[in-house]
Parts: structure tokens; sequence; C-alpha cells
């Protein structure tokens, strides 16, 4: 017996070395829950980084994208500056060829003016010389027939004289005559002397007129060297204003058009000016141009780099992103796989503790089992010494030893087929196991205490015990004698009614 009790202890310390694993399992799960949790709970931080960090990609794209349509609203507007630049620049060139081509306009008919201008002076000049011509002849044969009556009057007073002397010579009775002759003569002389100042007058003029002659040959030969000059040098501007300047001097109606000429220069200078500035304007437009051009070329280098960049980057978001998509996916079937096997261990957990919690009480009341059997033993050993006289006693006591011992004897098989390691049930042969085998198993099942003695304050099976009963002893037919020896171990009346059907179950 004190054997059997040394192997009941020591497959109770095995079944409480079994709880303690069982614990240490628990613990290691209740770990393996806390790590899961903080696998978890590091997932969830990864994901919300990353969630930022996809954000502030979403952000950096649409502020790359806000850059780009500045940069390309800027370049348009560039371009149109440019364009209206040009056009300012091509309206300027017109107008400047335009006024050019007005100002060489007005240069010609001005020169045009000119030339018919000393065409006609050189016509009036022409007339002029003719006219002198003219009235250079009149006074010359009017100098002829001068001299010619001039011969004649001193012909007729040598004449007179000549009479004169012949008639003094003739003598007195000529006196008469020749006081008429003397009268004659005064009046001869009288009209030599007034023929003498015609001619003198006569001389006068003819001088006059042979001046004016040389001068009127002078100017026309002056004026065809001008206008032989102003032939061989129409495209001299300082001969035309040498010109100019000596019409002036000769003619003072040329003043006005001296003074339209001053202020046609001036306004030619105006207008040169004005072409200078213009064309350094245009000069300084086409140099801006040629910076915007350079600018604009530098833009669109810097717009496609930036495109090519920006489209990099958005490649290289896109590729973060469906990297962190998938991630976010595998993080949440990790999060949902570790859910599941959290609520699982959980569970398992639960069961397990529930289990152990089963199992602990199963233990205390098999301790307190054994103790009651053991106590049993001793006061049926005192009883048996007492009724040793009593052969009939003594041979049922002897039997009902035999039946207690022989159900305290529990096969390893029936233990490791509790619910604490496996919920599967070892079928067992149907052959009729020991007594001491069957009374352990019982004791097992039931959670009682079947020693001697042991039964008299027993709880009562709940519901979770009956129905072990029935599953561990499924595969175990019970002996004959069950009901004797608990007539005997003294389980009370109520248990034994509570407990007859799982028995009955079991059997």
């Amino acid at each position: 017996m004190e054997k059997k009790l040394l192997i009941k202890s020591k497959e109770l310390q095995d079944s409480q070395d079994k709880c303690h694993k069982m614990e240490q399992e628990m613990t290691r799960l209740h770990r393996r829950v806390s790590e899961v949790e903080a696998v978890l709970s590091q997932k969830e931080v990864e994901l919300k980084a990353s969630e930022t960090q996809r954000s502030l990609l979403e952000q950096d794209l649409a502020t790359y994208i806000t850059e780009c349509s500045s940069l390309k609203r800027s370049l348009e507007q560039a371009r149109m500056e440019v364009s209206q630049e040009d056009d300012k620049a091509l309206q300027l060139l017109h107008d400047i060829r335009e006024q050019s081509r007005k100002l060489q306009e007005i240069k010609e008919q001005e020169y045009q003016a000119q030339v018919e201008e000393m065409r006609l002076m050189m016509n009036q000049l022409e007339e002029d010389l003719v006219s002198a011509r003219r009235r250079s002849d009149l006074y010359e044969s009017e100098l002829r027939e001068s001299r010619l009556a001039a011969e004649e009057f001193k012909r007729k007073a040598t004449e007179c004289q000549h009479k004169l002397l012949k008639a003094k010579d003739q003598g007195k009775p000529e006196v008469g005559e020749y006081a008429k002759l003397e009268k004659i003569n005064a009046e001869q002389q009288l009209k030599i002397q007034e023929l003498q100042e015609k001619l003198e007058k006569a001389v006068k003029a003819s001088t006059e007129a042979t001046e004016l002659l040389q001068n009127i040959r002078q100017a026309k030969e002056r004026a065809e060297r001008e206008l032989e000059k102003l032939q061989n040098r129409e495209d001299s501007s300082e001969g035309i204003r040498k010109k100019l300047v000596e019409a002036e001097e000769r003619r003072h109606s040329l003043e006005n058009k001296v003074k339209r000429l001053e202020t046609m220069e001036r306004r030619e200078n105006r207008l040169k000016d004005d072409i200078q500035t213009k064309s350094q304007q245009i000069q300084q437009m086409a140099d801006k141009i040629l910076e915007l051009e350079e600018k604009h070329r530098e833009a669109q280098v810097s717009a496609q780099h930036l495109e090519v960049h920006l489209k990099q980057k958005e490649q290289h978001y896109e590729e973060k992103i469906k990297v962190l998509d998938n991630q976010i996916k595998k993080d949440l079937a990790d999060k949902e796989t570790l859910e599941n096997m959290m609520q699982r261990h959980e569970e398992e957990a639960h069961e397990k503790g529930k289990i152990l919690s089963e199992q602990k009480a199963m233990i205390n009341a098999m301790d307190s089992k054994i103790r009651s059997l053991e106590q049993r033993i001793v006061e049926l050993s005192e009883a048996n010494k007492l009724a040793a006289n009593s052969s009939l006693f003594t041979q049922r006591n002897m039997k009902a030893q035999e039946e207690m011992i022989s159900e305290l004897s529990v096969p390893s098989k029936l233990h490791t087929s509790l619910p604490a390691e496996d919920d599967s049930v070892h079928t067992q042969s149907s052959a009729v196991l020991p007594h001491e085998t069957v009374t352990f198993q019982m004791s097992l099942s039931l959670g009682l205490d079947l020693r001697p003695g042991s039964l008299r304050k027993q709880p009562q099976l709940n519901s979770s015990s009956s129905a072990r009963v029935g599953k561990s002893l499924g595969a175990v037919r019970l002996p004959l004698g069950l009901r004797t020896l608990l007539l005997e171990y003294e389980i009370p009346g109520n248990w034994y009614r509570t407990n007859l059907e799982a028995l009955q179950l079991a059997s």
C-alpha cells in the first residue's frame, strides 16, 4: 500500500509538474501575446509614420505641381512680353522707315523746287540779258547816228568858216551877210554844243550800256558757271548750301526759302536725332529681346529639367506610395493575423486557465481524497484487527480491500488522456480493468477521494465534472462490485443520486 501511495504521490508530483509546465506555457503565451502586442503597436507606429510620410510626399507633390504651374504661367507671361516687345520693335522700325521715306520725299521735293527756282532764275537772267543786249544795240545805233551828225556839223562849221574867210576877203558888203553868218554860226555853235552834250550823254549811256553789258555777260558767265556747278554737284549738300548762300546775297527773294531750308535742316537734324535715339532704342530693345530670349531659353531648359526632375520624383514618390501601400496592406494583413492569433491565444489561454483551475481543484480534491483514503485504510486495518474472529466479516473486508486496491491502480494511459494535456480520448479495449485502476480512475474522473473514510464529506459533482466522467470513462467498463464499493466507502446518498446517471453513462 505504501508503494502504491508513493506511486500515487509521484503521479501527483508529475501532474503538478505538468501543471507547472502549463503555467510556464501560459506565461510564455502571455509573453508572446505581449510581444505580439508590442509588434502590433510598432506596426501601428510604422503605419502612422508611413501615413505621415505619405501625406508629406503628397504635400511635396502638390507644391511641386503648383511650382510647375507657376513656372509655366511665368514662361507664358515672358513669351507674351517678348512677343509684345517684338511687335513694338517692328512697329518702331516701320515708323522709322516711314519717317525716313517721308523725309526723303520732302528732301527730293525741296531739291526739285530749288532746281525749278534756279531754272526760273536762269531763264529770268537770260531774258534780262537779251533785253540788255537789245538796249545796248539801240544805244550803239543812236551813238553812231550822233557821231555821224556831229561829223556833219563839224564839216558844215568848217565850210562856214571857209566861207566867212572868203567873205572877209571879198569885202565889206558882205558884212551883213557875215553878221548873218555869225548868227548862224552862233546858232550852229549852240546846236553843236547841244549835240556835244547829247553826244557826251550818249557816250555816257553807251559806256553805261557797255558796262551793263559787261556786267550782264559776267553775270551770265557766273550763272552759267553756277549752273554747271549745280549740274556737276547736285549730290553735294554743301555746294547746295553755298549756292543758296550766294543766291541769298544776290537775291533777297530767296531768304524765305533759305529760312524754310534751315527749318527743314533743323527738322532733319531733329529727325536724325530721333532716328539715332530710335535706333538706340531699337538696339536696346534688340539687346533686351536677346536677353529675354536667353532668359526664355534658360527658363525653358530649367523648366525641362524641372519637369524631368518632377517626373522622376513623381515616379519615385509613386513607387514609394506603392511600396507603402503594399507595406500597409501587408501590415494590415499581419495585424489581422496577429489579432486573430491574439484572439486565438487568448481563447486558448482562457481555456487552459479554466483547465488549470479545474486541474488545481482536482489536484486539491485528490490530495484530500488520498488523505481520507489513508485514514480509511488505517481505520479498516484497525477494524480488521478487531474483527479478526469473524471469518465472514474478514472475508468481506478482504474482498473489499482487494477491490479497493485493484481500483487504486491507475494506468498511465488514462492519466495522459486528461483534458489538461489533450482533448482526444484514447480508447481502451473492452476488457475489464483491475479493481484499483477503476477505483483511481473514478477518483480522478469524479473528483472524489475513494479511500476509506474520505467520502463522508464529499461535495456534490457539478455538471462539468459529470460530463468529464462520461468523457473520460466512456471506454471503461465498471466492475460488478462498484455499487458495493460505493456503499462500503459510505458515499452519501445525495452524491450517489446526483452522479448515478454519470456512473451509468461511464459503465
